[in-house]
């Protein structure tokens, strides 16, 4: 974890989650993987920070995942 941006570790708790985070969750597991902040609130940091990991969608209500890849037919 250690040199890796927020949006990178964002991304990378996304893609080992079978199902969407809420923010709250992706704040818990990025710094159980490591991550170190000095933010008081992790919460407000992913919610901007999110916006910069490609290939994320928003589920209202629910939370964050990574966009399903569609199958080549």
């Amino acid at each position: 974890a250690k040199g890796l941006t927020l949006p990178e570790m964002l991304a990378i708790v996304l893609a080992k989650s079978s199902r969407p985070l809420s923010a709250q969750e992706l704040a818990d597991q990025v710094t159980e993987a490591g991550y170190e902040t000095k933010s008081k609130d992790l919460k407000n940091v992913i919610w901007v920070s999110i916006k910069k990991v490609a290939g994320v969608q928003r589920i209202p209500g629910v939370g964050f995942q990574l966009k399903k890849a569609k199958a080549k037919k």
